[in-house]
């Protein structure tokens, strides 16, 4: 995965989306999470990224539909996927 990879692009348009953080699906929400811990590695190389979409990226874990969601599942994939983001993301 480079920074200015194929890959780099989407990824940020993905991000930019603030609908996809919003929807309240569990199957959804999961799926964003996977996403942004697969291509985290992508914000450790392009640190200039966090502050623009950081917060949006931590609100998917730690938010409302992550892990304080009323969904079991959810929460418990929330807590194991971002412990696996601030890994990835950090180096």
């Amino acid at each position: 995965l480079k920074a200015n990879g194929a890959l780099a692009v989407p990824f940020v348009t993905l991000v930019e989306c603030e609908a996809l953080v919003e929807v309240e699906h569990w199957l959804v929400q999961l799926a964003l999470m996977d996403v942004y811990v697969r291509y985290s590695r992508i914000f450790a190389q392009l640190p200039e990224l966090m502050p623009t979409y950081g917060n949006r990226v931590l609100r998917a874990f730690v938010g409302p539909r992550g892990v304080r969601s009323n969904d079991r599942r959810v929460v418990a994939r929330a807590c194991y996927m971002f412990a696996r983001f601030i890994r990835t993301a950090k180096k």
